[in-house]
C-alpha cells in the first residue's frame, strides 16, 4: 500500500515543491496527491484517504495563512514537523502578453501580501482576482479560463509546465521569502 501525502497546491506549486523536500530529507517514500487547497488536504485526512498532509502555515513576509488556520480550526489531526523553503515569485503570462497589456492579475492572497511593494510601483490600477492556488492559476490561464491580458503571480516551474512566460523574476518584496509549511497525520 502506497502512503500518501496530500499537497495543498496542483502541480508545480511551492507546496509541491516543499512535499519533495520533506521527501528528500525524510527519506520516506510517499504518493502525492493534489488537493488544491488546505481544506482539501484537511477533510481528505479525516476521511483517511490520504495519511498525511502538507500545507503552509506561515510566512516572513505575508504573516499567518489565514485560509490554513481557518481550516484547521474544523478538523483533528496531529502535528508531525515542519519544513521551510524560499519564495520568489513570478509574474507570468501567456506568451503573446506584454506588460503594458495586463489588465488584470491572479494569484493566491499570500502571493499578493508578499509582492505588495511591486505590485503598488508596477500595477497601481489593476485588478487584482484572489484564487485558491497561484500553480492551479497558471494552470488555469493557459487553458484559457481567463482573459488574454491576465497574469499570474507564481513559481517558475509553473511557467514551463503551462507552456506560458515569466515577465518578471523575483517580484516577492523581500529577498530571504521563506515560507514555512507543515505535516499533518490522523490523530
Amino acid at each position: 500500500m502506497n502512503v500518501i501525502l496530500g499537497v495543498s497546491g496542483d502541480i508545480g506549486s511551492f507546496s509541491e515543491e516543499a512535499a519533495l523536500k520533506y521527501i528528500e530529507q525524510s527519506n520516506l517514500c510517499f504518493e502525492l496527491k493534489y488537493l488544491i487547497d488546505i481544506e482539501g488536504v484537511l477533510s481528505s485526512l479525516s476521511e483517511n484517504s490520504i495519511q498525511y498532509g502538507i500545507f503552509p502555515v506561515v510566512n516572513l513576509r505575508g504573516g499567518l495563512v489565514k485560509t490554513a488556520f481557518e481550516a484547521m480550526g474544523k478538523y483533528h489531526f496531529k502535528y508531525k514537523e515542519n519544513i521551510s523553503i524560499k519564495i520568489e515569485h513570478n509574474l507570468i503570462t501567456k506568451n503573446e502578453v506584454s506588460l503594458n497589456e495586463i489588465t488584470t492579475i491572479v494569484s493566491h492572497p499570500q502571493a499578493f501580501a508578499q509582492c505588495q511593494k511591486y505590485l503598488k510601483s508596477n500595477f497601481p490600477n489593476i485588478e487584482y482576482i484572489e484564487w485558491k492556488n497561484t500553480a492551479l492559476a497558471a494552470r488555469n490561464l493557459s487553458d484559457g479560463l481567463f482573459p488574454l491580458n491576465t497574469a499570474i503571480i507564481g513559481h517558475k516551474k509553473t511557467a514551463s509546465l503551462y507552456n506560458l512566460k515569466i515577465r518578471e523574476e523575483k517580484i516577492q518584496d523581500e529577498l530571504q521569502n521563506l515560507t514555512t509549511f507543515i505535516i499533518v497525520e490522523n490523530i
